[in-house]
């Protein structure tokens, strides 16, 4: 399975270039900055938020780099129908719809990210559980 990952040059770690290397040797995984480039002939796309919990300091900055392209890095309609019929989406919660994803897309036919949050869910009671008989 060939994984497509998309970043941003001013927001890619510094470590990057060690998993770039690795993944050009495993010639497997492929980086870039073109979204619709990732997004063709996908199965499944996942996106996150562009600023997480910890970074809201940096929710100008990377606005300012994600957000003036607008639709460059937004999962939108017009790049799902990029990927194969019955393209699933994905996004880890929360969303912020209008910014790393469209309304119509994260509410869409092709959403899995409520079944998704409710694996998560299963998953933390389970660890939950498990924690819990350890004493």
């Amino acid at each position: 399975m060939t994984r497509h990952f998309l970043r941003d040059d001013d927001l890619s770690p510094a470590e990057q270039a060690a998993v770039l290397d690795l993944a050009e040797r495993m010639k497997k995984d492929r980086f870039g900055t073109d979204a619709s480039a990732a997004c063709d002939g996908a199965d499944v796309i996942a996106t996150d938020v562009w600023t997480s919990m910890g970074t809201e300091a940096e929710r100008d900055q990377r606005l300012a780099i994600l957000g003036p392209a607008g639709d460059s890095y937004r999962l939108d309609a017009e790049k799902l129908a990029l990927g194969r019929p019955g393209c699933l989406v994905l996004h880890c919660l929360p969303a912020h719809r209008g910014e790393e994803i469209s309304a119509d897309v994260i509410d869409g036919p092709n959403s899995a990210v409520w079944e998704q949050a409710e694996n998560r869910l299963h998953a933390q009671k389970a660890l939950l559980s498990w924690l819990l008989e350890q004493q």
